[in-house]
């Protein structure tokens, strides 16, 4: 009789990072292969990436995307300007997927928001003064406003 055991689940990758320039609409995320036991391989990672809010204890979101690659780095794009995201990624052999890495959150770079409306007068225009309003950009970048 002769009995196999099935490997066992692969660790988490490491060090999970963003690679390269910041940029407002993608980023390279990469990370380390962990140190398998015996003569396991990896067959791919898996990668869930979600927008997020800072809130108190932490960050809150949902998985915006799912990716599977069997490199050690992905280019994520079609993300926001100036959004949060949470990375985490596993790893795949044949035991099975592994635990996901520690959480990774990296921020996007925001962009210039458009032109605020065209600017009305508040008040009567006197001889010296005048008093202006005028609505804020429609989109705002991925940033707030901090002066006009």
């Amino acid at each position: 009789v002769t009995f196999t055991t099935r490997a066992g689940l692969p660790p988490s990758p490491t060090n999970v990072r963003v690679e390269g320039r910041e940029r407002s609409d993608a980023a390279l995320i990469a990370w380390d292969a962990p140190v398998l036991e015996g003569d396991q391989q990896i067959l791919r990672y898996n990668l869930k990436v979600s927008a997020v809010k800072e809130i108190d204890d932490g960050y809150s979101g949902c998985v915006k995307e799912f990716h599977s690659t069997d490199e050690k780095r992905l280019l994520i794009d079609g993300l926001l300007p100036g959004t949060l995201y949470r990375t985490l990624v596993t790893v795949v052999t044949a035991g099975g997927e592994g635990p996901p890495s520690s959480p990774f959150i990296f921020k996007t770079r925001p962009v210039c928001p458009s032109a605020p409306a065209p600017p009305s007068l508040r008040t009567k225009a006197s001889p010296y003064s005048f008093n202006l309003q005028w609505n804020p950009p429609s989109y705002l970048g991925g940033s707030n406003i901090t002066k006009y």
